[in-house]
């Protein structure tokens, strides 16, 4: 045991004790999974039926991890020694084990896996969901109900509420055309579509409130809640303020002369007095507001200074008075606010009634059932009265065991379930003669998911109320505290227990210790571990902005985020090169994980330069495909198929993958045309090879969407066809998700609507653009970018957190007071008073309290090493960002870094980095990426002449290449190179076979090459073994491919290269190098360019290289055009002059 760790076993192998309920609270990385999942081993071992172990989780991947977890360890149990097997369990259960234990043990994986009674592990919902349908009749559904996903619930939320609206605003809706007009006085439509999200969110209550409420108790008890003693409309009480049953107009008179008499702001002031109360009750009504603000400020605060200090000590009364009237409008004004508050509750309540009603009717139509109707309904059936005793009975029957996993994220409509579900846990006799337990675990400091409704006090409260019942029963109870971690290197958790220290600071109880609430223990505490703090990257102060140029120009100025994003893709670049160099820490791009907050402009910036260095990534956990360029390019596809005359989308589809025409193609098309572009390309010259595959591919896809359905249409095209690989190679594998994603939803909208590619276009661009995915898996060896809720779950070694300066500027003005069974809605700020301002403090203290636990979250995903950054684009830093919160709390006890991060907010440039470690890193300065175009390279001279079509025309995505062997789609391997593999992989093949050969070689490249092309490369490979004058390149002295290093003297400097020769001839006294090369004129008659001096220099380099290894024979240098299968050797003087 290592000293000064509490005693891990123990308190693991007493959360696990199959007698005993246990309620856990287990900090990040304290091994949570491993023992719930240890709790189930025992409690099957201690002979429990495994179909009456009920395992709730939070999510299925979860799920799922658990399941495989317990297969996996029985599996081990079946297979292992007696030795180990007796080890294992002694280890399990803190107890001797006899030869029956280990004899049950050794055949526990084979009656759990061969029974149809397995130990259930259930998401909440998913739980819900078989308890509906095996209880249809009580719950009122269908048997065969549907379950809609999030996003489709909202889609026909948003269909009930557009119904709704037309239907109020016809000729007989005359009561609620008083509702939508005093709603539209706050909100537009889109506006509304959110608000009618927010409270939905929490439809568990409110649907409550409103079946048992109708329009007039619900504004009742709105009313009472304000304090408000009746009900009354704002121009009421307006019109009694104003009435002259509460105005002594010659008292006032007599003030207001004194007024008059004094200062500027004096005389201003009796003015509007007098104005008001010398008008009548009309025009009282009219100037109110103007009256008011001689009293009151903007915010509708008492003004402190109503009387000049002159006319105060002239009239000491006139401040009396002044003050009366004061208390009287601020009394006057909150009522009014108050019941301004009251009728827009009650009629956005009440028109959300009637669109819960339409959505439940629609929801019915069709058979489906929401994730809320999952838990309400099961709520009821479980809870009330009239069905719950019989539904309870075959439930209670089913479950002896329940286990709660990530209980902080349990909300309080699933805690109901929960509660229903132990009812009967700890009462009656049988609680003595067959126990039965409930085990939780979760931490506080890690509930998140408050847009979900969890409810973190809840977790607290529920261990309340299951111990006081387990206590009064007399039933074994354990309050268990983990907080040995596992996961993280102790640099991590010192930094972690220092942020927190303050944040989480409320002692937490257990039966038999108290622990300090963030105290957390390192087992790793060997490892090396590193935090490192950033400065925040912010723009440069620049005295003289330069003046507004041309949008022709390209900026040299950077972002602070695009900045950013560089500078983390630098440094993730360093920590891959550091591994490939052999260093202590080895770590591949799976091990890396960036967090940010939310998807947005960063992590664009972030891809686009981790994809610059060529370091793979992925992993986002959410996908608008609307945003997505191949899905646009799908999607324009449709609109083009449905009316063929749209030149927007027509042209779109010409220029992406499919067609992959150019803008200069797009020109001759649209240029001087007749008609619409689709005419333009019908009637082109059929000379133009591209134009005429455009065409017929075009007028293919037409006449199949007259018959296929959208699924079918777009999977001939993407899957059957293989155009999906054009996508893949022109955009990259990061399309593949988004397109698999598109085909999806093209068949989830034909198993819900009658098919038509018109209605699939409509309801995708408007209902099904959002597609959610697990988070990336280890198996993908590349940069994982994730949400901090979407990695809630997860670890990785290195973890960066860039987005810690911004915070939510999102306002949600639905309010549930304490205790309160209805929700209230404030559309603006100008209607709060005192009462109603402390709800919205009460509610931005919660929500800086969860912005705080995001934050504990976000740092304990990292296992050996932590770095925290953040960028801003002005210079006003919030007090209370990740980025401050972290910096002013390390920076007291950790020291600044010679390791320096360039920032230009500083006068300096440089300013240090906060480090804590158990090591000493190398001393480096982090790359700061420089200003593009800066100072610019000119272009070539060739840049604007016109290029020379090459005779292969049917390999249009290729060029020429000359010279350092061009790249084809992005690809490193020269097409060359491509050529001579295949050349050397089938020149000792008989003739009869290579066809074949060669056809699985360029198979394997379809995936980044283009088809044509490949054939190409495949007759041209071909080609060059049939030619008989170049047979002896192919015979027992020749060599292909072959790697080559050396010094070679360049330009009076040594310098270490290497090169592959594509193709050797070996004499007794020679040697002949063959370098191949594609798309050269010089053996025809007609004028081709020279060769240039970088390919030439390349030969010459091999051939230096090659005198290295063999200097007693003479090597020689050829070129072959494998498009011509003709050989063309170059002389000695011409290659030495290219390294002179």
């Amino acid at each position: 045991m290592k000293s000064g760790l509490p005693k891990i076993n123990s308190l693991q192998q007493k959360a696990a004790d199959p007698v005993t309920s246990a309620w856990v609270e287990a900090s990040a990385g304290t091994g949570k999974t491993k023992v719930l999942v240890d709790r189930v081993l025992r409690l099957l071992l201690h002979g429990n039926q495994p179909s009456n172990i009920l395992c709730l989780t939070y999510t299925r991947s979860a799920a799922a991890e658990m399941q495989e977890r317990l297969n996996e360890r029985l599996l081990s149990w079946s297979t292992m020694s007696k030795q180990a097997l007796q080890n294992d369990l002694e280890s399990l259960t803190a107890r001797a084990v006899d030869s029956h234990q280990l004899g049950a043990a050794e055949t526990l994986y084979e009656r759990v896996a061969n029974s149809e009674f397995q130990p259930k592990f259930h998401t909440i919902h998913s739980f819900c969901e078989t308890l509906l349908r095996r209880f249809p009749q009580e719950a009122g559904v269908d048997t065969n109900f549907t379950i809609l996903d999030e996003h489709g619930a909202k889609t026909l939320l948003r269909t009930a509420s557009e119904l709704i609206l037309q239907q109020l605003q016809g000729p007989k809706s005359n009561k609620s055309e008083g509702d939508i007009s005093c709603i539209s006085q706050y909100v537009n439509n889109e506006s509304f579509s959110r608000l009618l999200d927010l409270l939905v969110a929490d439809r568990w209550r409110l649907e409550k409130f409103l079946r048992n409420n109708d329009e007039n108790r619900i504004s009742c008890a709105i009313a009472e809640m304000l304090g408000l003693s009746r009900l009354t409309s704002p121009d009421l009480l307006v019109q009694v303020a104003c009435a002259n049953t509460h105005i002594d107009a010659e008292s006032w008179r007599s003030s207001v002369c004194y007024l008059q008499a004094g200062s500027k702001t004096d005389h201003a002031r009796a003015q509007t007095i007098d104005e008001w109360i010398s008008a009548s009750q009309h025009t009282r009504r009219e100037l109110f507001e103007k009256y008011c603000a001689a009293f009151l400020t903007r915010d509708q605060l008492p003004i402190k200074t109503l009387v000049s200090a002159s006319t105060l000590a002239k009239k000491p009364d006139a401040l009396l008075a002044l003050r009366a009237e004061q208390s009287r409008l601020l009394e006057i004004t909150t009522k009014i606010k108050r019941a301004k508050i009251v009728q827009c509750s009650s009629a956005l309540l009440n028109l959300t009634k009637k669109i819960l009603e339409q959505f439940s009717q629609e929801k019915i139509k069709q058979n489906c059932l929401d994730y809320n109707d999952l838990i309400i309904k099961s709520g009821i059936i479980l809870t009330s009265a009239d069905v719950s005793s019989w539904v309870l009975y075959k439930v209670d029957r089913s479950v002896d065991h329940l286990l709660i996993d990530e209980a902080q994220d349990t909300s309080l409509d699933q805690w109901e379930i929960i509660r229903a579900l132990a009812s009967e846990f700890f009462a009656g006799e049988g609680a003595e003669e067959h126990p039965r337990t409930i085990f939780a675990v979760g931490d506080y400091k890690q509930s998140i998911y408050s847009f979900q409704r969890a409810n973190p006090e809840s977790f607290n409260k529920m261990r309340d109320y299951f111990r006081d019942r387990a206590n009064n029963a007399s039933a074994p109870w354990a309050d268990i505290g983990l907080q040995v971690s596992f996961r993280s290197t102790s640099p991590i958790l010192e930094s972690v227990d220092l942020v927190f220290d303050e944040v989480f600071a409320a002692p937490v109880e257990f039966s038999d210790e108290t622990l300090p609430p963030l105290k957390h223990f390192c087992w790793r505490d060997g490892a090396p571990g590193l935090v490192e703090v950033w400065p925040i990257i912010q723009p440069s102060r620049d005295p003289k902005p330069a003046a507004r140029r041309l949008p022709t120009h390209v900026s040299a100025e950077r972002s602070s985020r695009t900045t950013l994003a560089q500078i983390v893709a630098s440094k993730i670049n360093e920590i891959l090169s550091d591994s490939r160099r052999g260093h202590s820490n080895c770590f591949l791009p799976e091990d890396i994980m960036v967090l940010v907050r939310r998807r947005g402009p960063f992590v664009l910036d972030l891809l686009k330069a981790l994809k610059n260095l060529k370091i793979p990534v992925t992993g986002l956990d959410g996908m608008a495909l609307t945003d997505n360029i191949a899905v646009m390019d799908l999607i324009s596809v449709g609109h083009f198929l449905l009316n063929p005359d749209d030149d927007l989308s027509l042209a779109e589809v010409l220029k992406s993958p499919l067609c992959n025409l150019g803008d200069e193609d797009l020109f001759k098309l649209a240029h001087n045309r007749h008609g619409s572009i689709w005419h333009s390309l019908c009637d082109w010259d059929t000379t133009n090879s591209q134009f005429q595959e455009a065409r017929f591919l075009l007028e293919d896809l037409i006449e199949k969407s007259k018959i296929f359905t959208p699924s079918e249409l777009y999977a001939d095209l993407l899957l059957t066809r293989n155009y999906k690989k054009y996508f893949v190679s022109k955009i990259g594998i990061e399309c593949i998700d988004p397109i698999n994603a598109f085909l999806n939803k093209s068949i989830e909208y034909e198993a819900k609507n009658n098919s038509s590619l018109e209605g699939f276009i409509h309801w995708f661009e408007n209902n099904g653009a959002i597609s959610t995915r697990e988070p990336a898996l280890k198996r993908n060896n590349a940069v994982k970018i994730l949400t901090v809720h979407g990695a809630k779950g997860l670890e990785s070694p290195v973890v960066f957190l860039p987005d810690t300066v911004q915070k939510s500027r999102a306002h949600n003005p639905v309010f549930w007071p304490d205790k309160a069974p209805f929700p209230i809605w404030i559309p603006n700020a100008t209607l709060l008073d005192p009462l109603t301002r402390k709800w919205v403090l009460e509610k931005k203290k919660r929500e800086a309290e969860e912005y705080k636990r995001l934050l504990y979250v976000a740092m304990t995903r990292a296992k050996d090493q932590l770095y925290i950054c953040g960028w801003s684009e002005t210079s006003n830093i919030a007090s209370d960002c990740w980025h401050t919160i972290v910096s002013q709390t390390l920076e007291k006890v950790v020291e600044e870094t010679d390791t320096n991060i360039p920032d230009s907010a500083q006068k300096n440039g440089i300013s240090s980095i906060l480090r804590l470690a158990n090591f000493t890193p190398g001393k480096k300065t982090i790359a700061y990426p420089g200003p593009p175009f800066k100072n610019p390279t000119p272009l070539p001279t060739w840049i604007n002449s016109n290029l020379t079509r090459h005779d292969h025309q049917s390999i249009h995505r290729t060029s020429p290449t000359f010279g350092t062997s061009g790249t084809f789609m992005g690809n490193k391997q020269p097409i060359e190179a491509l050529i001579a593999q295949l050349v050397d992989s089938l020149y000792h093949i008989t003739e009869s076979e290579r066809e074949q050969t060669a056809n699985k070689f360029v198979s394997r490249l379809s995936y980044r090459h283009d088809t044509n092309l490949l054939h190409a490369i495949k007759e041209w490979a071909l080609k060059i073994l049939g030619t008989k004058t170049l047979s002896f390149l192919f015979q027992d002295n020749t060599r292909g491919c072959l790697p080559i290093s050396g010094p070679i003297r360049y330009r009076e400097r040594t310098l270490l290269f290497h090169e592959t020769i594509e193709r050797l001839v070996d004499s007794d006294d020679s040697l002949l190098l063959v370098n191949f090369l594609v798309g050269n004129n010089s053996h025809t008659n007609r004028p081709g360019p020279p060769l240039p001096a970088a390919f030439l220099r390349k030969i010459a380099v091999r051939a230096s290289l090659a005198k290295l290894v063999f200097p007693q024979k003479d090597v020689t240098s050829a070129i072959l055009w494998v498009d011509e299968q003709k050989l063309q050797h170059l002389s000695s003087d011409l290659l030495k002059k290219c390294l002179s």
